[in-house]
């Protein structure tokens, strides 16, 4: 499937409250991000109340370089509620990432 033009109509249509205020949302901090301040980014995860865990060690290309880490975060977002039990399952320790909140 290939992407289709937008319709003419989509700019005078008002967006409406973002997804992150109703969505459950989950953020990876790279803890040694040089690109992005690490601080800078556990505000905005926080603003939008993510459930945020923060990779030590990664720089700013965490999904390259913390393939697994960044991995199980995705698991767990797709298990939504199961979060916890999710991160207990997969490093046998509930609290192997230094921040899990709901911000």
């Amino acid at each position: 499937m290939t992407q289709k033009p937008l319709a003419a109509t989509i700019f005078g249509t008002t967006a409406g409250k973002p997804a992150w205020r109703q969505v459950p949302s989950w953020y990876v901090v790279s803890g040694d991000d040089r690109m992005i301040n690490p601080d800078a980014e556990r505000a905005m995860a926080a603003r939008m109340g993510a459930i945020t865990t923060t990779v030590q060690g990664s720089g700013h290309a965490s999904p390259v370089s913390h393939p697994v880490e960044v991995a199980r975060v995705i698991l767990a977002a797709a298990l939504g509620g199961e979060y916890r039990q999710a991160m207990r399952n997969s490093t046998g320790d509930p609290a192997a990432h230094d921040t899990d909140t709901h911000g």
